[in-house]
């Protein structure tokens, strides 16, 4: 499924408006194969650019129960070449479950 093919697709600033944001917060969305080309840039960075203090960023991720905090966190450990300790030295970092 390509979300770009669907005929009610519009042009947005989402991947640009994730990098500049200070403070950032994701609720419902599994960050699985079909989210990930919308939040792969963003983790790249924050786990790479991340090590200036100056772009320290507050994430907070909500989802349901431990189990889809674990799916989660594979995720971004897939999208971060293994490095999702990065996220948490780097940044303000946080999986809460609901």
């Amino acid at each position: 499924m390509y979300k770009t093919f669907n005929k009610f697709y519009r042009s947005n600033s989402l991947r640009h408006d994730l990098l500049e944001a200070e403070e950032i917060v994701i609720f419902g969305h599994s960050l699985g194969i079909i989210d990930y080309s919308y939040f792969r840039d963003l983790f790249l960075y924050l786990v790479s650019d991340g090590k200036n203090k100056d772009n320290k960023r507050k994430v907070t991720i909500f989802t349901y129960d431990d189990k889809s905090r674990l799916e989660i966190m594979a995720q971004l450990r897939n999208m971060n070449n293994k490095q999702t300790e990065l996220l948490y030295g780097f940044n303000d970092f946080n999986v809460i479950c609901t």
